[in-house]
């Protein structure tokens, strides 16, 4: 009976246990963030999550879970292999807040996300990010985005909670740009379990290698669909360290959608130059999308400096070259790429081109003022980067 499968609640770690004889229980859950300022304090307790996320996976007598445990450990799981169930509320996000769930099942542990909302706001993006999530891993190859196992609502204490159960990347940790004790650029990963650790300049290059092609993964060259309104400073990739090799995932997906409206009718094949003209203008906006962060996470606006520039390119155009041939390109989407960029736009025109993309983003958004300090110089290095990989 799923009464009999015992539920343990915690913070960040299991040293801070959250039950209901402690005061955080009937304390609000903070969600004072940039989008919901008018709000001092959520009417959503500590206490009223926990209830609301056992509620959640208690439904239907755990399927849901019992799927997302049967996937993970390759072979079909029952209600009585499952141990105790651990949830651990790990951040307090501008939209979301996400907990980890630790399952015990037949002597081993599985861990997943659950994606929580409280806020109307956090509620809107929840149910667009499922549905896209579940539509990219259905139509593009890959494990670079979490797998999702369904989603719902519950209604505790009156108040309406989003939710949806997912992949969690384990030992996977946010990174941001940082400097160290001397006053370089460097980046750091936060790492609870072994200990912040900076990269070194090989292995922040394979970062931006990897978070490009990822990006460029699911960029749709027919439809011209792309993940948007993502964000380093966000913490949208995470990073694995192994044995000194890197691995990048991307965590959250909050948009997809066209660059533009194809001219093309839309049971028509896009024509070539549509297809190569849309890709420059994608990788232009991803080049410099890139190399946006916040200083440790929440502090000014930076800019990655110019060794990034080399691992997107490469990154770029690794991604073009894994997706599948165009029937109206005769060569490979990667080398047609190259060739039309550099036989058709100047160092100058693709500074234009880059201005142009720039006066496309919120005039008031905070980037804007250090994407313009560095476009021209960002521009010329692009620009001899590409030049380079022919």
């Amino acid at each position: 009976m799923p009464e009999d499968i015992p539920f343990t609640y915690f913070l960040a770690d299991e040293e801070t246990p959250v039950t209901e004889d402690r005061s955080i229980w009937n304390n609000p859950l903070p969600v004072n963030r940039p989008h919901q300022i008018f709000v001092k304090d959520s009417p959503v307790s500590y206490g009223n999550y926990f209830s609301a996320v056992r509620s959640f996976l208690e439904k239907t007598s755990f399927t849901m879970l019992l799927t997302a445990v049967s996937d993970q450990c390759r072979q079909q799981t029952n209600l009585k292999n499952i141990e105790g169930i651990q949830v651990f509320l790990e951040k307090h996000g501008e939209f979301y807040h996400p907990s980890r769930i630790r399952v015990t099942a037949c002597g081993r542990a599985y861990q997943f996300v659950l994606n929580v909302a409280v806020t109307d706001t956090g509620k809107e993006y929840i149910k667009q990010e499922y549905r896209i999530l579940k539509k990219l891993n259905n139509n593009f190859p890959g494990q670079h985005i979490p797998c999702v196992y369904g989603e719902g609502a519950v209604i505790i204490n009156g108040s309406r909670i989003c939710i949806f159960l997912g992949e969690w990347f384990d030992r996977y940790n946010e990174f941001h740009i940082t400097r160290d004790p001397k006053g370089n650029q460097k980046t750091i990963v936060w790492d609870p379990v072994d200990g912040n650790y900076y990269l070194t300049r090989e292995q922040t290059v394979t970062l931006f290698r990897q978070a490009a092609t990822i990006l460029t993964h699911y960029y749709n060259t027919e439809t011209f669909e792309q993940i948007s309104q993502w964000h380093h400073a966000a913490g949208d990739f995470i990073i694995k360290r192994n044995n000194n090799e890197i691995d990048v995932r991307l965590i959250t997906v909050r948009q997809y959608n066209p660059l533009f409206k194809k001219e093309d009718s839309e049971n028509s094949e896009p024509h070539p130059q549509s297809i190569l003209e849309a890709l420059v203008v994608f990788f232009l906006n991803l080049s410099i999308r890139m190399r946006l962060d916040r200083m440790d996470g929440t502090g000014e606006i930076v800019w990655a400096e110019t060794p990034a520039i080399y691992g997107i390119v490469s990154g770029f155009l690794k991604g073009l070259a894994s997706k599948p041939s165009i029937k109206t390109l005769s060569i490979p989407l990667d080398d047609c790429f190259l060739y039309f960029l550099v036989s058709s736009y100047t160092e100058s025109e693709l500074r234009n081109l880059a201005a142009d993309i720039v006066n496309t983003y919120h005039p008031g958004a905070p980037e804007i003022p250090e994407i313009k300090k560095h476009l021209g110089n960002h521009v010329g290095v692009l620009y001899q980067a590409i030049h380079q990989s022919i």
